[in-house]
């Protein structure tokens, strides 16, 4: 059974989009493990499954089942326009060890309750035992699968473990909040909220570029790491979505091309100097930060800025921090500073509002800056984005 938070994982590709990027799964599927996550959903929507022919699936199912890290969950989406695809894409995952396979509505077509039902326990069949999960994602099938279809399904396939659910509002996905099956959300806004109504985790298309930030949302429900979703689902909204996660990848050093399947596009000049832009502003606003809270010279922060991660023994050294530690150790420290002698209170407050600038570092880098007073851990920032 999956469990936690996945990430919807992009294709590493080559050659304009025509050809798989064999060497990239491996470092890129060690990225989103190190990042925390706890898996991928493989060829799914932000995998560019669908516009991959089946002997490319078959194969960029293999490649990351042969390049996971220990531990790390990996599931196949295998839905496909025709159900015999389908079968043979859902039959592979389970041939070549995957631990669940997901299968969306066929899209073109809008199939009635009979049809959608007997596609779907084609493939639940195909998989078993693994656990099989719908994919219901209204906006990419062109229509919703009705509960009473997943009900049915249950009745006929027992491997049947839940779903994944990319509507929005909550009020679409609400009715999928089925007892005895498990719910992913698709939709990082609605993580919060699905959580507290009993979801039990999200696979997510901002996970595969910003792993960090969404398994803080899932794992310990943080709602700083909330609101950074929602604003860069909001930041990213008018660009090419595949492009600019690749794009993004490739700037924090994930050795992959940015390279998409066409018709998908690649950015424009223009698109590329929107996100640059955004960086810019970011990246100069921060400089002036660590100017002023660290005491050091532009110059030299300039120079130590260059999307390098430094250890905290390396940050100490070049006056990034003061000392590193626990959050615990921190609370000491600052009681001892205080006069406190006893056990101290604490109190966790948020800003009434953020700069949309600390918004996006946070989205990118899920950290926060240094003199801001808001938090005293490692900070990372890449001048260059889109290099």
């Amino acid at each position: 059974m999956l469990k936690g938070a996945l990430a919807a994982a992009v294709t590493p590709l080559r050659d304009g989009g025509e050809a798989l990027d064999e060497e990239a799964f491996a470092p890129y599927l060690g990225y989103l493990a190190d990042g925390g996550l706890d898996g991928i959903l493989a060829l799914g929507t932000t995998g560019e499954g669908i516009l991959l022919s089946v002997p490319e699936r078959r194969r960029v199912a293999e490649r990351f089942l042969e390049a996971r890290p220990e531990g790390f969950q990996v599931a196949i989406h295998a839905g496909a326009q025709s159900t015999s695809d389908t079968v043979e894409l859902a039959t592979h995952a389970k041939e070549v060890g995957a631990d669940a396979v997901a299968v969306i509505a066929p899209p073109y077509f809008p199939l009635d309750e009979r049809a959608l039902l007997e596609h779907l326990r084609a493939a639940a069949e195909a998989c078993g035992p693994l656990p099989f999960y719908v994919y219901e994602f209204a906006g990419r099938s062109g229509y919703a699968i009705p509960v009473a279809v997943i009900e049915r399904l249950r009745d006929t396939s027992p491997n049947l473990a839940g779903l994944k659910v990319s509507d929005t509002p909550w009020s679409a996905v609400e009715p999928y909040a089925l007892e005895g099956l498990d719910l992913f959300v698709g939709s990082e806004p609605l993580v919060l909220e699905a959580l507290e109504h009993g979801a039990d985790g999200a696979v997510s298309g901002l996970a595969t570029a910003f792993p960090e930030i969404v398994a803080a949302l899932v794992h310990d429900r943080d709602a700083t790491a909330g609101d950074h979703v929602s604003a860069l689902r909001t930041l990213l909204g008018p660009i090419p979505f595949h492009a600019a996660l690749k794009e993004i990848l490739v700037a924090r050093g994930v050795p992959i091309r940015a390279d998409v399947r066409p018709p998908l596009r690649p950015l424009t000049p223009e698109e590329r100097e929107i996100l640059q832009s955004i960086v810019d502003e970011s990246y100069d606003q921060f400089v002036e930060v660590i100017v002023k809270g660290r005491g050091l010279p532009e110059e030299r922060v300039r120079e130590i800025a260059d999307g390098r991660v430094y250890s905290g023994a390396q940050a100490k050294e070049l006056g990034l921090i003061d000392q590193f530690g626990t959050l615990e150790e921190a609370i000491e420290l600052a009681a001892r500073r205080a006069g406190i002698e006893t056990e101290p209170a604490v109190y966790y407050s948020r800003p009434e509002q953020e700069r949309w600038w600390e918004r996006m570092f946070m989205g990118i880098f899920g950290r926060r800056l240094p003199g801001t007073e808001r938090g005293w851990l490692r900070y990372e920032w890449s001048p260059s984005l889109l290099q």
